[in-house]
């Protein structure tokens, strides 16, 4: 038997504490973290030897750019994974994720939910930049007009 470096217990016992079924995602996530941060594991290494997809872990390695408090209702089981996935990247998360909570969301709803606002802020953008692009042409033959009047 040999004796393990301080580095490999400690890779070790994050390895276990993953393993423990009755992590939250994102313990699940930090725990993911340490290993590429601590051990230069990829996410690739880190899901053949748990025996995850690799998609499944850059999922949750996503959560955890999401704001604080969005964070604390996913531990407290207040929303899923799924439900939080669908707020990464999002300047109001949340507000989106208190709006979840208030609606009892499934993920599903939660999805359609947050594409319906993202179209509407596209198409908000969009209409506003023809908006600008018709005034600017305006302005343009309005000169035009002066000029030669």
């Amino acid at each position: 038997m040999r004796d393990f470096t301080d580095e490999e217990l400690l890779e070790v016992a994050i390895i276990e504490n993953v393993q423990r079924s009755n992590l939250n995602p994102v313990e699940e996530a930090l725990a993911y973290k340490a290993l590429i941060d601590n051990f230069n594991y990829t996410q690739e290494q880190v899901a053949t030897g748990l025996g995850k997809s690799r998609s499944y872990i850059a999922n949750l390695l996503r959560l955890l750019n999401l704001p604080e408090k969005v964070l604390k209702y996913v531990r407290v089981g207040s929303l899923s994974s799924g439900h939080a996935r669908t707020l990464v990247g999002h300047k109001q998360a949340l507000a989106l994720a208190n709006i979840m909570i208030e609606e009892n969301m499934s993920v599903r709803e939660a999805e359609i939910y947050v594409k319906q606002r993202l179209d509407r802020k596209n198409l908000n953008k969009k209409i506003n930049s023809i908006f600008l692009k018709i005034i600017k042409e305006h302005m343009t033959l309005q000169l035009y007009l002066d000029l030669f009047s």
